[in-house]
């Protein structure tokens, strides 16, 4: 709490706030951003922060991604730090099945 106290929270919510610029890149970017290659998106099922399962908000990555995998797991919010080898076992597999031809 105190080092909240000293800078604040926005800092850690810093990724949260780029609306603007990332409308802009978008403006300027060929197809207006979407993305053409594999793309995974992960769910965390207990997540109340960024609810993706029970809302649309997982929508827009779903129309705007050409090839979009999705993954649940059995996590909150810090995925990472609740279920790192789940984690780390989806993307491992997704990176194999998506790896392209003659990349070892």
């Amino acid at each position: 709490m105190a080092a909240f106290e000293r800078s604040g929270f926005r800092g850690a919510n810093a990724w949260y706030l780029n609306d603007a610029d990332n409308l802009a890149f978008a403006i300027e970017a060929p197809n207006f951003g979407r993305i053409d290659i594999a793309s995974l998106f992960i769910h965390a099922r207990w997540d109340t922060v960024c609810d993706t399962i029970h809302s649309a908000l997982a929508d827009p990555m779903r129309e705007d991604c050409t090839t979009l995998a999705e993954v649940t797991i059995d996590a909150g919010h810090m995925v990472i730090l609740e279920q790192p080898a789940a984690l780390n076992g989806v993307i491992d597999r997704w990176l194999n099945e998506n790896r392209p031809s003659g990349a070892s």
